[in-house]
């Protein structure tokens, strides 16, 4: 039986991909074997170097069939991380993933990581920018045209049943929001690396 997707979400500068790595090492300790599918690599592999809107159907794609192929070799896969339910064929974004899950019968885990937004720009502004390697962006502006374009999660709840959590990276809580007995183990391993007792 296929692990749980896992598949982030969040506000640039929120700690998506840290947090992503961190449920990955954690995954992996438990016998889990995840790989982490993400647009940045996605972005690389595909030769480009600049963020541009017009690009990310494409690099979508990208993530989405190296997810079927992670899938079919056996391995867990975090997705990080897709914003848009859907894109201009209706059936890109998260929309693709949870039609895919529910079809294949695999559970799926959405983790949306939040912090304040000042904390967001200033991790956005102290990014390194190295020369002919994509880097999203170190200007923390791109902060608030990210989160006016964000399709909200509430959204894709009216159509599809998934588990839901959200982790606040600056307070270092996680929020159950649904949790359902398919993906019950998996966010426990999560809590337990994200939020260790003190």
């Amino acid at each position: 039986m296929a692990f749980p997707i896992v598949m982030m979400s969040g506000l640039i500068g929120t700690g998506k991909s840290t947090t992503a790595r961190r449920i990955q090492r954690a995954c992996r300790q438990n016998g889990q074997d995840y790989v982490i599918v993400s647009g940045t690599s996605s972005r690389v592999e595909l030769g480009i170097r600049v963020y541009d809107r017009k690009d990310c159907c494409k690099v979508q794609a990208h993530m989405f069939h190296k997810t079927i192929d992670a899938l079919n070799s056996g391995k867990g896969v975090i997705i990080d991380a897709i914003h848009h339910r859907s894109w201009n064929d209706k059936t890109g974004g998260r929309r693709r993933v949870y039609e895919f899950a529910r079809k294949e019968g695999i559970a799926l885990l959405l983790c949306e990581t939040v912090c304040s937004r000042d904390l967001a720009r200033k991790r956005i502004s102290e990014r390194v920018m190295v020369p002919g390697v994509f880097c999203d962006t170190n200007d923390p502006t791109r902060y608030d045209f990210v989160r006016a374009e964000q399709d909200p999660i509430v959204f894709d709840l009216e159509d599809y049943y998934f588990s839901y959590v959200t982790f606040n990276t600056e307070s270092e809580v996680l929020t159950k929001k649904i949790v359902l007995p398919e993906a019950s183990g998996l966010v426990s391993i999560i809590e337990e690396e994200l939020c260790p007792k003190k």
